[in-house]
């Protein structure tokens, strides 16, 4: 008797946490509370996103969903140096925060240091659980930047097979020009 009591008690504990939200973590709780700031950056309005996040930031530097959000305003704006800052920043504070090393590997591409890119997007491949296209997609590039053919080819295979069209473009390209060099 006693122990079915001490297990009542227990999942009562349990029910009330769970009611009262404290199983969210502080990455939930932000997602849900800047979600105005996301649904600009997820509509392609990076400008105003950046505005947003701006404001949040002059009051508040904890949150490293806020962080990852500006960040990948940066760098749609083209401020690559600073969407690195941002998303390390964000990094800082969360690093399961997944779209951080996405962002990275992006600004290192266009900045040119492929190998750099090459690591971030392994790392966003991971945190995606191999179940982002882009991120293999974007890795084969910084493969094929280095000259790494068949790495690139295997990744842009594993984009295909999640459905990426840019990746089947891409592997058609890589073969023709494979086949011309030879």
């Amino acid at each position: 008797m006693e122990t079915l009591s001490l297990v009542f008690v227990f999942v009562l504990y349990i029910w009330v946490r769970l009611l009262l939200g404290h199983h969210l973590t502080p990455t939930i709780k932000d997602r849900r509370k800047y979600a105005l700031g996301i649904k600009l950056v997820d509509e392609q309005q990076y400008e105003e996103g950046l505005k947003y996040f701006n404001r949040i930031l002059s009051h508040r530097h904890d949150s490293g969903v806020v962080w990852a959000y500006r960040s990948i305003c940066q760098l749609e704006e083209g401020n690559h140096y600073q969407a690195l800052a941002d998303a390390n920043k964000a990094l800082d504070i969360d690093y399961t925060l997944r779209e951080c090393y996405l962002v990275k590997g992006k600004a290192f591409l266009a900045l040119e240091d492929y190998e750099q890119a090459q690591t971030e997007f392994s790392k966003a491949v991971w945190h995606y659980r191999e179940k982002n296209s882009e991120t293999f997609r974007l890795r084969a590039l910084a493969h094929y930047y280095q000259d790494k053919i068949s790495e690139a080819e295997y990744d842009l295979k594993k984009a295909q097979k999640l459905g990426d069209e840019e990746a089947n473009l891409l592997l058609l390209q890589i073969r023709k020009t494979s086949n011309v060099d030879k």
